[in-house]
């Protein structure tokens, strides 16, 4: 059965430009853009998210692209680059990032324990112990 519809764009080249443009904003520490991808690609954005299920060398580059955003979007709230909400908000809406105490990263269930005690309360029982002892 012959196929119907335009070819591909997908090839070497379209995945070159891909992984040159993720490196380009990793060395110009500069936040990179799916659809800004897309423009330069002249495709679709959804096209990225399909060739990411088809090809694994492109799927790998666009881990590496939304990695490196989540990096950019907090390096930029942390350092005030950007307003801390506004990278929260795209962290949360992009990437899945949550204000909760537990969560998920990367698939994986984590939860922030804090212990029974903390170093200081042991400090100052460890004093109050030793203040004891002197006094009698």
């Amino acid at each position: 059965m012959q196929k119907v519809g335009r070819p591909s764009k997908y090839g070497n080249k379209a995945l070159k430009t891909a992984q040159d443009y993720v490196e380009k904003c990793y060395k110009g520490n500069t936040i990179p853009y799916i659809e800004e991808l897309a423009l330069i690609l002249d495709i679709n954005d959804d096209t990225i998210v399909k060739w990411t299920k088809k090809h694994d060398e492109f799927n790998a580059t666009y881990r590496r692209l939304r990695m490196l955003q989540r990096l950019r979007l907090k390096q930029g709230s942390l350092e005030k680059k950007l307003q801390p909400n506004v990278g929260m908000f795209l962290l949360k809406a992009n990437h899945g990032s949550d204000d909760d105490e537990s969560g998920k990263i990367d698939g994986f269930k984590v939860e922030f324990v804090r212990p029974a005690r903390t170093v200081a309360e042991i400090i100052a029982e460890m004093e109050v112990a030793r203040n004891k002892e002197e006094n009698e």
